[in-house]
């Protein structure tokens, strides 16, 4: 049907001059009989005890299971929507709100973070074959890197139990910032066999030397993450909690299974009387050459080099004045999302409108609500909220609480004493036969809108009422 009073009549929430229709639906409320009131941590396993939750992790749990709820709730509408999709057709029907932005979200950081991490691994063994021409020493320190990931997971596992939209992306920071672990000890292990030290002495001075300052690294990355803990946003503390025992677990089969990869090369000198460093140095000097000759193109023109540098600063300088916040967090979200697109559709559907011509400004789906003490208070407030630039509009209950409701009044008074002879039984306590009560229920509906109908036609002034 289209819009109008039928639209009106059959109660549906209408858009942009009827063409949208808004039907609100809610999952099931999780309640504390959907939880365990008992749990286990990892000792307690170990030892078969449990404890009964405290008030905070039944909260938490709580919260979790209506997003589990949520999200069931949303898969099974999906399923109902493509039904009738392919039963009726042209039927165009779209799945929005915030617990289908939170479920919709959470799937695109899952496959977004997965591609990033594939992406980033295969990045950075890229550019470290590349700059080392070698391919056994990277791909060494990638299986070391894998390696450290896989413990980083049973240890997420052990310590927090879950990922959220925040932590989901720990995998491609760790996979940049621990394979530099890699890069300083293969280079400090190459000079090394570049100056004629057998292979165990290469990596001994390795570990031993570049060690300290790899380790001195990775602590102070980490305890940096570790920071990350004393704020409140329990998303921050498990990104710290997970990101900086990760950098401690990832710099240990760096520090041990990459040696040992290391020592297993073959071609490498494996003591004094071997004399077999010359294929080595070949490679070496390979690699060296294109960097050298890179290098020393540009020590050559510092001054191109201080030009450069002072004209890329000059530039970011202006453009970093232009940096503004966005308030907007409808922008923070995938184009690409179905509930993103309905969602946006609503928001440019309700587009505030004067004289027929669109406003700039709409009432989107997020809004607030202020409480003043007093009537007079209202049109100060009224005025300060329509100046800020963040608020696109402003409902306000002051114009129909200032003027004269002397007629209303009547009108409601004249109303009670015409009802106040109707009574209505007593609810029964058994069982509801719901399809008499929904054929019940339509009934009323037409009758009330016969009713409607007349009171128009009788007296066209009482429209409002």
């Amino acid at each position: 049907f289209g819009a109008g009073p039928e639209a009106e009549r059959a109660k549906y929430v209408t858009f942009d001059r009827g063409r949208l229709y808004l039907v609100n639906a809610k999952a099931r409320l999780a309640t504390l009989e959907d939880i365990p009131k008992t749990s286990q941590n990892f000792w307690e396993r170990w030892l078969g005890r449990t404890h009964t939750k405290t008030p905070q992790e039944l909260e938490a749990d709580l919260k979790w299971r209506q997003g589990e709820l949520n999200e069931e709730s949303v898969h099974r509408f999906r399923i109902l929507i493509a039904e009738t999709s392919q039963e009726v057709s042209g039927v165009n029907v779209g799945l929005t709100g915030e617990p289908v932005l939170e479920v919709d979200e959470m799937q695109q950081s899952t496959t977004d973070s997965t591609w990033a991490t594939l992406l980033s691994l295969i990045l950075c063994g890229l550019l470290f074959l590349i700059g080392y021409n070698h391919r056994g020493r990277p791909q060494k320190t990638v299986v070391s890197l894998l390696v450290g990931l896989c413990y980083t997971m049973g240890y997420t596992t052990l310590a927090v139990g879950h990922l959220n939209i925040l932590t989901i992306t720990f995998a491609p920071m760790l996979i940049g910032l621990a394979i530099d672990f890699g890069v300083h000890l293969i280079s400090r292990f190459e000079e090394e066999l570049k100056q004629g030290e057998t292979a165990f002495t290469a990596i001994s001075r390795a570990v031993v030397n570049t060690g300290q300052g790899i380790f001195t690294g990775c602590f102070t990355t980490a305890g940096a993450f570790f920071a990350m803990c004393l704020t409140d946003f329990r998303g921050i503390q498990e990104m710290g909690i997970i990101t900086g025992g990760g950098m401690l677990i990832c710099l240990v089969p760096m520090m041990t299974l990459l040696p040992a990869l290391l020592l297993r090369e073959k071609g490498l000198k494996r003591d004094d009387s071997d004399p077999r460093p010359a294929a080595l140095n070949s490679n070496l000097s390979t690699a060296l050459d294109w960097r050298e000759r890179t290098e020393g193109f540009w020590l050559k023109r510092p001054w191109w080099v201080l030009g450069a540098g002072v004209g890329i600063s000059a530039t970011c300088a202006v453009y970093a004045l232009r940096v503004s916040f966005d308030y907007n967090l409808l922008n923070m979200q995938s184009d690409g999302l179905s509930s993103v697109i309905f969602e946006k559709k609503l928001v440019e559907a309700a587009r505030v409108r004067k004289n027929g011509v669109s406003e700039e400004r709409a009432q989107g789906v997020l809004f607030g609500v202020v409480m003043v003490p007093t009537v007079a208070e209202v049109p100060a407030i009224e005025a300060k909220l329509k100046a800020l630039p963040t608020v696109a509009g402003v409902d306000s209950m002051g114009h129909y609480l200032n003027q004269d409701a002397t007629e209303q009044l009547k009108l409601i008074r004249e109303i009670r004493a015409e009802t106040r002879t109707i009574h209505f039984p007593e609810v029964a306590d058994g069982p509801m036969d719901l399809n008499s009560f929904s054929q019940r229920l339509w009934g009323l509906q037409g009758l009330l809108a016969l009713a409607a109908d007349e009171v128009r036609k009788s007296a066209p002034e009482e429209k409002e009422l």
